[in-house]
């Protein structure tokens, strides 16, 4: 008798897989059920490898393929997700009948033919990087943004093909709502972002041209900077030499140097706190393992302390 062409650990996971309920999405990839996007396409990233049926040559590694492949499907798009999650049904099935395909009388799912099957069609613009992991950057998309749908037969993988995708009604709808919209309208619609995004660019280039004019200063005392001053708005105290205070009344931008100090010691607390916010989202990310989390890790991420963050909080500005 030949030897097994995969180890106990693929067939583990697939028995596994296939023991699931064929619509509980969440149980399938692994994830709570309030799980971020990010976090969904991380677990099925990580499945995908492991299930992939040119990687996984247990027998029924394809339908644990296509069962991930269906739930991350639903799990990654907002509308299926939303749908699912107040139903607990298939969003694509039609008349509460539920998703997926019934089994036929070969085991396989309806719709695999003998000899081989067509797999899982997987969410636009994912798949590329599955191909990528198994194939290197060789296959490329070949035109549009069409869906691809893989094909496998008893010899191994064939190319796949092109499968053009159904656009939801609802999307076709906000599309020609979308197209019909005024040019000022959609310009209002952008601006908060433009809010967001774009002023704290320009008062970062306007600080960074402003310092080229000023003095150096220190938020602790400490020679020569040993004469104090307060910026205007959160009175925080910083110091600058005797020769520059005098340069600087002579010149009458005591106050405007005062005005940037403070908006220079805000800036470098925003940055300190992202820095901060980033490294603590790392540690509760490493505290969730593939198939558990690890809660005294994930307790003591958490705590992580954020002093500058606090800080920003303290002034309101947080």
């Amino acid at each position: 008798m030949s030897e097994k062409e995969y180890t106990k650990d693929q067939e583990e996971l697939v028995v596994k897989l296939l023991r699931i309920d064929r619509t509980d999405y969440y149980k399938i990839l692994f994830v709570e059920k309030n799980a971020t996007d990010v976090e969904i396409k991380k677990s099925y990233r990580k499945l995908a490898i492991k299930l992939h049926p040119d990687k996984n040559k247990h027998p029924n590694s394809a339908e644990a393929f296509k069962k991930i492949a269906k739930a991350f499907e639903v799990l990654s798009d907002e509308g299926k997700r939303r749908i699912y999650d107040q139903t607990g049904q298939d969003p694509d099935s039609r008349g509460g009948g539920g998703g997926g395909a019934a089994p036929a009388a070969n085991g396989f799912p309806a719709g695999f033919g003998s000899g081989q099957f067509r797999g899982a069609q997987m969410p636009q613009g994912f798949e590329d990087d599955i191909f990528r992991m198994f194939f290197g950057n060789g296959m490329g998309r070949a035109g549009g943004p069409q869906p691809r749908v893989f094909t496998f037969g008893g010899n191994g993988f064939f190319p796949f093909e092109e499968v053009p995708r159904r656009r939801p009604r609802a999307q076709q709808q906000q599309q020609q709502q979308r197209q019909q919209q005024p040019f000022f309208e959609q310009i209002k619609q952008l601006l908060p972002i433009l809010l967001v995004f774009v002023l704290p660019m320009l008062s970062n280039l306007l600080t960074q041209r402003d310092s080229t004019s000023y003095p150096n200063f220190k938020m602790q005392r400490k020679d020569p900077y040993t004469v104090q001053r307060a910026t205007p708005n959160f009175h925080i105290p910083f110091y600058i030499t005797k020769d520059s205070y005098k340069s600087l009344k002579e010149g009458h931008k005591l106050s405007k140097f005062d005005k940037f100090v403070e908006n220079y010691h805000i800036s470098s607390l925003r940055d300190s706190c992202e820095r901060e916010q980033n490294h603590k989202n790392r540690l509760i990310d490493e505290s969730r393992g593939f198939f558990f989390t690890n809660y005294e890790q994930l307790e003591q991420a958490e705590k992580f302390p954020l002093p500058h963050c606090d800080r920003l909080h303290e002034m309101g500005l947080l």
